[in-house]
């Protein structure tokens, strides 16, 4: 069987997460997709995924940041993270010193986003 690499995106707003799914799936990747930060959970509890990109502003319950902190790193998995967010306050920089892997800045440019894939894989 060959190995296809799987994108996991965390995102609530349903326009955005189908476009992004569908670019990232035309490309081969195997994509999971949840719209809350407990979907997202469940998904990371069968196994880990090679990337994440998640939201920052999620709606209620658990943003992007608090998503990294209380789930992705306690697991352990070698995974990367990325922050979509429109929200100028969060660079590379300062998502890598809280264990992340960087920020896809929002409105994205959807080649950006399979650049990052591809670096990772």
């Amino acid at each position: 069987m060959d190995y296809q690499a799987q994108v996991l995106i965390v995102e609530d707003e349903g326009d955005i997460l189908s476009i992004l799914a569908e670019t990232i799936e035309d490309e081969g990747y195997t994509v999971l997709t949840a719209t809350n930060a407990e979907q997202a959970t469940s998904l990371l509890e069968r196994g880990p995924v090679q990337v994440i990109f998640c939201d920052q502003n999620m709606g209620p319950g658990m943003t992007g940041l608090d998503f990294l902190e209380k789930v992705v790193l306690p697991l352990k998995f070698s995974m990367s993270f990325y922050l979509m967010t429109g929200e100028s306050e969060h660079s590379d920089k300062s998502l890598q010193a809280l264990g992340a892997s960087g920020v896809v800045p929002k409105p994205f440019d959807v080649e950006n986003v399979l650049e990052v894939i591809a670096k990772h894989l």
